[in-house]
């Protein structure tokens, strides 16, 4: 009886000894799996970077509308007034960017968020600043035919506008660009304005403030915006001066860019502060935002500007 019980433990410290060294090849099986998927996985992230990585050596400047010249809009036949507008993009090596940028350029051009949707956003951007242009021309005609230079306001009438793309920095799947321009059609001084154009490479797709922030973390934002712009503009009267005298006023821009600190909010010109102040941004810390900003766009997934 006795032999028959010791028989019986030792067959079972033998069966349990190979199933405990069956389950461990196994783990080690799905352990080199589980490496091989990761190794993998960084391999088609390492891909997907550098198919959508830009390459700065092919950077180029494409001119699409370059017009100067001069033309008579007073009775005094003598004097002839300039005309300049152009369009300047910038050429990379991704078709579906380029077409991107010059879509973005129609949009902040004709103030028409609906052109993503045109077929050919470059034929119908040049049309629409021949025709803006030569309805001002005619409509400038018209109005000053019969008024001496004198009377009319300002330093000199003209119709300058020019306006171009900038590349600023690429850090992993997200690229920042900037559209310039700057106008002029008489008076003390011209306008300009500079927009940021931050794209997602992998998504193909411009990202706005609503894929960054849901529209409750957005009213949150505007707190901790005004906690930065409060303290910096309100005089020792403690009046708020001309531009956001309360909380409510105040806004988010359309206009951001990111930093390694954060996320800096641009303000046009006269939004905050004089012509002569320019554009005025306000900044958020990544600290601060943390828990504000949509997963995908978190500070550990998060494309920096350089």
């Amino acid at each position: 009886m006795k032999k028959l019980f010791f028989t019986g433990l030792i067959m079972s410290v033998f069966t349990l000894t190979a199933c405990n060294e069956e389950m461990q090849n196994k783990i080690k099986q799905l352990e080199t799996q589980i490496t091989d998927l990761k190794q993998e996985q960084v391999v088609k992230i390492e891909q997907l970077q550098q198919e959508q990585q830009i390459k700065v050596e092919q950077l180029k400047k494409e001119e699409m509308v370059k017009v100067k010249e001069q033309v008579v809009l007073f009775q005094k036949k003598d004097e002839k007034y300039p005309v300049e507008f152009s369009l300047i993009t910038l050429k990379t090596n991704k078709d579906w960017l380029n077409k991107l940028l010059v879509t973005q350029l129609l949009e902040k051009r004709s103030g028409d968020d609906s052109v993503s949707k045109i077929t050919d956003p470059q034929e119908d951007l040049i049309s629409f600043i021949s025709q803006k242009y030569q309805s001002e021309i005619d409509e400038a005609k018209e109005h000053f035919a019969n008024q001496p230079k004198e009377k009319i306001s300002g330093t000199y009438f003209s119709a300058i506008d020019h306006t171009n793309i900038n590349y600023v920095g690429q850090r992993e799947k997200l690229a920042t660009f900037t559209l310039s321009n700057y106008n002029y059609i008489g008076g003390a001084h011209g306008m300009y304005h500079t927009n940021y154009i931050n794209v997602d490479l992998y998504k193909q797709k411009v990202i706005s403030l609503d894929d960054m922030f849901s529209k409750e973390a957005q009213e949150k934002l505007k707190d901790m915006l005004w906690s930065r712009y409060e303290p910096k503009y309100r005089k020792a009267n403690g009046n708020m001066g001309f531009f956001f005298k309360n909380k409510k006023k105040l806004h988010l821009p359309k206009d951001f860019y990111f930093s390694a600190s954060g996320i800096n909010f641009v303000y046009p010109v006269y939004e905050i502060g004089a012509y002569a102040d320019g554009q005025k941004e306000l900044m958020l810390y990544w600290q601060e935002i943390a828990e504000l900003v949509n997963p995908e766009y978190s500070f550990g997934n998060i494309v920096l500007s350089e």
